[in-house]
């Protein structure tokens, strides 16, 4: 095709789209909606999946978590302290491997008392990474054994010294202990990690032996400490591996570990394919329907262009009979199908423009992306094809029509009828295939409302409803003796429950839904087989009243008390799971447990109280379940620190009154001024925010599923239309012949439910396929639903007899004079 040619065909093009603006507008704000839906999407895949971490030789970098042996598929943990350190010292798969661990930091001495977030490093990390600091310098082997030290990131900087760039010698008092400012950290340093935080850290802190663990216990004294692993593999050395030497290197260091350890086994991932785990199905799923939108509108315009070749097909046949060849015919049609396409798609990257700011502000994985997030030269090349594609989809079917074209009977008045029904059934296929494809997604949409609906209402063994936790902090230099801790919290419950909007207060120190950690149990009389995984239970703190609090019942006993204090009996109260587990053959209340080996120092315990179970969600991943927990009074800690580093205020307030966050901080200041503002969070927000993936995930599902529905109820009302604009002489016949208004709109539905019924069939067959693919999004709800699929089904029969019923009503006024005039 020539320049003159091509420049001629757009111009007739542009012309021919002008004169028929509604079908234009249409056919560009189906595209644009397709076109837009697929660039937001992919540019998220293309910043998540796609890019390779911003880290040298990404490829080679790997995460090891630890797994349990006999049920791999639960989430992983981190990896004991005593593992990394022969991990590091004896593998040979690996050029580097680093340890890491969040935490929270109270900062002093700059302006008021803050908290912060920090990430204690070994002196590795930043080497293992790749990662260049832009002022000063990384971690180096001489700091280990000197002062503490540490690295600023960019934002921290920005916050706290406004910039500053003398920073590099400066200190930070963090805990009550001092720290030497040797560099700062690129944008872009936080390590991409399903267990990573909601925000980036704020600093890193180099993890040296003498550094306090979250206990407050130097590192080279907690060899079962969990701590992160990252690793940088050795060329030629995949994951399995680097897995297999990391497993032979702990079932040697697992002779001198707790037997809980033996439970567990090293897991190795490259450490793009960790980062996005959580993230990936739901981009994935989401792919699937946005092009399951576009193939529906290409469809739809599809049937629309066969309708305007039925309608010019008297022009088409008289361009030929003065000369025009079929390929110049093909051509011209094809021209006006791309010039649709570049419209639309320019319509689609303003509208993925506006949607995608939409999208990050929902910030829907909770944890920000690697990669920044954006319209940027690979996902416009990607939209540049997928218009293309888009054109040739939708124009080439029509294309064809038209080169099929007979020129000698089209121009013979008779014989009108004959090439307009061959587009017809033309049309009939693609309103077929449209209702399918939106059966198979509005299929996948209803898994997920129910899926949804009932993670969002299971009850969750305790009343989030008016419950809010309040983190509290307290400096162990301050606060050394447990006896001084449990003063602060007396002394605050007391005032928390003075407060006209407070109904009850307590303290705990893992909030319910959120497990913790998990402890070696022993019962009094009993021993484990060499054979026998270690029974394992959690640990967790509370005060008085926290059961009648979070509305949590006492199944049989009692609760705590204020008389059980620390020279009382050591009691515990144990959920019902732990009670199925290892009470099955005998009456718990009054037996003794122990957390940690029989031989430990830990005292034996008194059970005085079973606790109804919580449902513990499990990061990463849609699994709840209960899990064996141990309760223990405040006042009978065993471990001095724990109170510090870990307490959590819980109130059941009579409404969330807005001044009740400064309410607070004033009550907590006045008890220590030296205290950071208590971070408050409703239970309810909390319980959201764990399921705000899944939320997204079933919105979007949902609108692309009610866009496709929208699009194939108009190709269904176009064909239809269509079909009685063809089908006027015949019905003014059997009008005159003495057929009702109801015969009529039995004919024209009837057509319509058949197409419909057709692809509901077509559908449903694929869609029992199809939705196996999400099956990991879905939370107790069957792949095969009959109650889902059946609604469907039934919501797209009346949709379909609603689209015809318009066509079906106009074709009953149909005046039988004019037609049988017109015969």
């Amino acid at each position: 095709m020539s320049n003159g040619t091509l420049l001629r065909d757009l111009r007739f093009g542009a012309r021919q789209l002008t004169r028929n603006r509604a079908f234009s507008l249409l056919a560009v704000l189906m595209i644009a909606i397709g076109i837009g839906a697929n660039t937001i999407v992919f540019s998220t895949v293309d910043a998540w999946l796609l890019k390779p971490l911003p880290f040298r030789d990404p490829q080679q970098l790997a995460a090891i978590w630890e797994s349990e042996s006999k049920n791999p598929s639960l989430p992983s943990i981190f990896a004991p302290w005593r593992h990394f350190q022969e991990w590091e010292r004896q593998s040979t798969s690996f050029d580097s491997l680093a340890g890491f661990f969040w935490r929270g930091y109270t900062l002093t001495g700059l302006g008021e008392t803050d908290s912060v977030l920090g990430q204690m490093v070994t002196q590795d990390y930043f080497s293992t990474l790749g990662i260049e600091a832009i002022r000063g310098r990384e971690f180096q082997p001489d700091d280990v054994n000197g002062s503490p030290v540490v690295v600023l990131g960019q934002a921290f900087l920005q916050r706290r010294f406004g910039g500053d760039p003398d920073v590099i010698g400066k200190t930070l008092t963090l805990n009550d202990r001092t720290y030497g400012i040797i560099g700062v950290a690129p944008s872009g340093t936080s390590l991409p990690s399903v267990a990573q935080p909601d925000h980036p850290e704020d600093l890193w802190i180099l993890l040296t032996p003498d550094e306090p663990n979250p206990a407050n216990k130097p590192y080279r004294d907690s060899p079962d400490q969990p701590i992160g692993v990252i690793g940088r593999l050795k060329p030629g050395v995949n994951v399995a591996q680097a897995q297999a030497e990391l497993t032979s290197i702990k079932v040697r260091v697992d002779e001198v570990s707790p037997p809980i350890w033996k439970n567990y086994t090293p897991f190795v991932a490259g450490l793009q394919s960790d980062a996005t785990r959580s993230v990936r199905p739901t981009l994935l799923v989401l792919s699937g329907a946005v092009i399951f939108v576009l193939l529906i509108a290409c469809t739809n315009i599809a049937g629309l262009l066969l309708a305007r070749v039925a309608e010019r097909r008297k022009e088409l046949a008289i361009r030929a009979a003065l000369g025009a060849g079929r390929r110049a015919l093909v051509l011209q049609l094809l021209t006006e199908s791309f010039l649709i396409s570049a419209i639309g798609t320019a319509a689609g990257l303003f509208l993925a423009y506006v949607g995608l700011r939409s999208f990050l502000a929902l910030n829907p994985f909770e944890i920000p992306a690697f990669n920044d997030v954006a319209i940027n030269s690979r996902v416009l090349l990607f939209t540049i094809l997928l218009s293309f594609l888009t054109a040739a989809l939708f124009g080439v079917i029509p294309a064809i029509q038209a080169g099929r074209l007979d020129v000698n009977e089209l121009l013979k008045e008779s014989s009108r009828g004959s090439q307009g029904a061959r587009h017809q059934r033309t049309r009939k296929i693609l309103v077929v295939v449209e209702v399918a494809l939106s059966l198979v997604l509005l299929t996948g949409a209803g898994l997920m409302v129910r899926s949804f609906t009932r993670l969002a209402s299971e009850p969750r063994g305790f009343r989030p409803e008016n419950l809010i936790a309040a983190g509290i902090v307290l400096p162990v230099k301050a606060y050394p003796q447990k006896s001084e801790q449990l003063r602060f919290y007396d002394q605050l419950l007391e005032k928390m429950r003075s407060l006209p909007m407070v109904q009850s207060a307590s303290a705990t120190t893992v909030l319910p839904a959120y497990s913790g950690g998990s402890d070696e149990l022993s019962i009094e009389g009993r021993t484990t087989a060499a054979t026998d995984v270690t029974p394992t239970a959690g640990q967790i703190l509370v005060s008085s009243q926290y059961f009648s609090t979070v509305g949590m019942p006492i199944i049989r006993g009692r609760p705590f008390e204020d008389r059980d204090r620390e020279n009382q009996e050591p009691i515990a109260i144990v959920s019902e799971t732990l009670v199925r587990q290892f009470f099955r053959d005998m009456e718990p209340l009054g037996q003794r447990i122990k957390i940690g080996s029989a031989s430990s120092k830990s005292p034996w315990r008194t059970i005085v109280g079973i606790a109804g179970d919580t449902l513990i969600d499990s990061y990463g991943s849609l699994e709840r379940s209960t899990k064996a927990l141990t309760y223990i009074p405040f006042e009978q800690a065993g471990d001095d620190n724990m109170l510090a580093r870990r307490g959590t205020l819980v109130l059941r307030v009579n409404e969330n009154v807005p001044e009740l966050a400064s309410i607070i901080s004033a009550e907590i200041r006045s008890l220590d001024p030296n205290l950071p503002p208590p971070d408050l969070q409703t239970l309810t927000a909390l319980l959201a925010r764990s399921i705000k993936q899944q939320r997204l995930q079933t919105l979007l599902s949902t609108t692309f599923a009610l866009i496709a529905l929208l699009l194939s109820a108009i190709g269904l009302y176009g064909v239809i239309s269509y079909s009685v604009i063809q089908r006027t002489n015949e019905i003014g016949i059997r009008v005159a012949l003495g057929a009702q208004n109801r015969d009529v709109l039995k004919l024209v539905l009837g057509q319509g439910a058949a197409l419909a019924l057709v692809g509901i069939i077509i559908g449903l067959i694929a869609s029992l396929s199809l939705t196996r693919l999400i099956r990991s999004l879905l939370y107790e709800v069957s792949t095969s639903d009959p109650v889902t699929f059946i609604a469907i089904a039934i919501l797209l029969i009346a949709l379909a007899l609603l689209a015809c019923y318009i066509p079906a009503r106009r074709a009953t006024k149909v005046d039988p004079m004019l037609a049988l005039r017109h015969e």
